[in-house]
């Protein structure tokens, strides 16, 4: 686990009276490791910050951002449609490109799924003092979104995530309506950021659109917390140039930002 924190107090100010305290976890894809993420997560966090800093005389509610990226705990395996070797990975992988019947086949009935699901939502409850309103961003690429989005979608702490934010990711739906006890008594309320490359052929960005249909109809996700960018050139890769994009940083300041409304009022 890799964990930086990042505030935008600078020492001359006078005392804060209450901080939007913000955790963001993040999943990588398969066969990564989470260090590949490294760098645009500290460009995000430098990006976010500065964002929030500009114009900005609150001595009344300050922020902080606190990354923590996360390696798959389970040992390298073999996936079901990609031979070729053992790869670090959250849940089997059947043939690429994915669709929705593959999902529905592999992985809402994958065991390692599920484990991956309840294992990031106990290292947000081990990290995280809900006590004092700190908030949390679920957050991940590929493999690594559709966790991030399903434990969003199933913590009993709704209120504490605050956003998701999928990248090159996929919405596991049928994990969601196997059993009574993964879905919400009362419909989620996080803000969701999918951002999904329209050059991408293993994971479709038809896949974005189904998924965040799914999340508003079926799962009541309020639309009007659904963002989201699918730039024209960017495929598949932690790789592709400007992984990143500023639609990315502003929403993520734009929820911070919200937070220290919520507090100061």
């Amino acid at each position: 686990v890799i964990c930086r924190l990042v505030s935008s107090k600078h020492q001359d100010q006078a005392p804060i009276a209450a901080m939007a305290a913000f955790h963001l976890f993040f999943l990588h894809g398969l066969g990564e490791e989470g260090s590949l993420w490294g760098p645009a997560l500290e460009n995000l966090e430098r990006d976010v910050m500065q964002t929030l800093s500009v114009g900005s005389g609150d001595t009344l509610v300050d922020s902080s951002l606190k990354i923590h990226i996360l390696d798959s705990p389970w040992p390298a395996r073999e996936l079901t449609g990609l031979p070729g070797g053992k790869r670090t990975a959250w849940m089997d992988m059947p043939a690429l490109p994915l669709d929705e019947q593959k999902i529905a086949e592999v992985h809402a009935v994958d065991k390692s799924f599920a484990d991956s699901v309840d294992w990031l939502l106990e290292q947000v409850d081990s990290n995280v003092n809900f006590d004092k309103g700190e908030r949390v961003v679920l957050a991940g690429f590929s493999q690594g979104a559709a966790v991030a989005l399903s434990a969003a979608l199933k913590t009993k702490n709704s209120r504490a995530v605050a956003a998701v934010l999928n990248i090159g990711g996929w919405f596991v739906k049928d994990y969601h309506l196997q059993a009574e006890e993964n879905l919400f008594g009362r419909p989620p309320a996080f803000s969701l950021f999918w951002l999904h490359g329209k050059k991408d052929f293993p994971i479709p960005v038809a896949l974005s659109d189904v998924g965040k249909r799914w999340l508003v109809g079926e799962f009541q996700l309020p639309e009007q917390n659904v963002f989201g960018d699918q730039p024209e050139g960017m495929g598949h890769s932690p790789e592709d140039q400007n992984r990143l994009p500023a639609s990315v940083t502003e929403w993520l300041a734009e929820v911070m930002r919200g937070r220290k409304e919520e507090l100061r009022g």
